[in-house]
């Protein structure tokens, strides 16, 4: 049987506005993406300008959503949309008092926006508060899940921290079967990758994706992160951040074509010695699957213990099928 290797990648970089490098302020845009148990959450957060703590709601916001929905996205799933919205504003909101306690400050001061994607086999979760956008690729074609929404006046948008928070969060879930792509971007990223009469996507987030085709993601990010530097950050004073998640399906002989790196990225390996490990025993799974051998048996010939090697295997046996002769 045919093996091939199949994944979700991300890929993400966020860059200070120019206003904010020049006062010497760090970004207040955060990224973060978790991948357990089947699940993989890609979350962005555009910290409020206004506040003092935008950065740290922004950072806790994302590592909130991801924790939280990579453990609970069955439990998620089987809600209706204003539900799943009361349990995410309600788990950031735990996470942010505690922390805004820790800095003598009120919850407000750490807010933000929060937009997120879930995927878990064919099903997938999203959520957008605030002015960033949510987009996906299908067969080919690029589409908005969700657009930016604003608060009655201008330049004011939704945060966690918002009274009714969890009445603005836009919530939709469907099947990821014929989805290539998510992605998600700030309002700021949103000026280059966002056509804002029409509310169509730019052709610029497709290549972003196509990209991880050939490249590894740790090469793309730095790419992209000088792209927005350079080119996006022109058209806004805003911070910029974009993410995108996209799936992936390589028969092995065309990923074992690919550089020691892209393995590394794709595979989920922090090193090169790992990843070439790693891929060893992705082959070994192979033969195995064809009864050549059990996976124990190469991993004395390769100088690898059987526990780095179980290792290895159990991050590998949800990437890889074995489509029918």
């Amino acid at each position: 049987m045919p093996a091939f290797v199949s994944r979700w990648m991300t890929v993400a970089a966020a860059v200070p506005g120019v206003s904010h490098e020049k006062n010497g302020e760090s970004c207040q845009d955060a990224v973060h993406t978790i991948r357990q148990d089947g699940v993989t959450v890609l979350a962005l957060a555009d910290g409020a300008g206004s506040v003092r703590y935008a950065r740290q709601g922004a950072e806790c916001a994302t590592r909130c959503a991801c924790d939280w929905i990579s453990r609970s996205f069955d439990a998620l799933w089987d809600m209706e949309p204003a539900e799943i919205a009361v349990s995410v504003v309600q788990q950031a909101l735990e996470r942010l008092q505690p922390l805004a306690r820790e800095l003598s400050a009120a919850p407000r001061d750490l807010a933000s926006t929060l937009a997120f994607v879930a995927v878990k086999r064919e099903r997938y979760i999203v959520g957008n508060l605030g002015d960033g956008v949510i987009g996906c690729e299908r067969r080919g074609q690029l589409d908005v899940l969700c657009h930016p929404r604003r608060g009655e006046f201008a330049n004011q948008t939704y945060f966690l921290t918002s009274d009714f928070a969890a009445r603005c969060f836009e919530i939709k879930k469907g099947d990821s079967q014929d989805v290539t792509a998510f992605s998600l971007m700030s309002d700021g990223a949103a000026e280059a990758f966002y056509q804002r009469r029409d509310k169509t996507l730019g052709r610029g987030v497709q290549q972003v994706s196509r990209w991880l085709e050939q490249y590894p993601a740790s090469q793309i990010a730095r790419q992209l992160e000088v792209n927005l530097r350079e080119q996006v950050r022109a058209r806004t004073d805003d911070d910029c951040s974009l993410a995108v998640l996209r799936y992936l399906s390589f028969p092995l002989n065309v990923l074992q074509a690919k550089n020691t790196t892209y393995h590394s990225d794709f595979l989920g390996c922090g090193s090169m010695v790992g990843a070439r490990n790693r891929f060893e025993v992705l082959q070994d799974l192979v033969d195995e699957q064809a009864g050549d051998n059990t996976v124990a048996e190469p991993a004395q010939t390769r100088k690898m213990t059987r526990r780095t090697a179980q290792k290895h295997v159990r991050a590998l046996r949800s990437l890889l099928e074995f489509a029918a002769d």
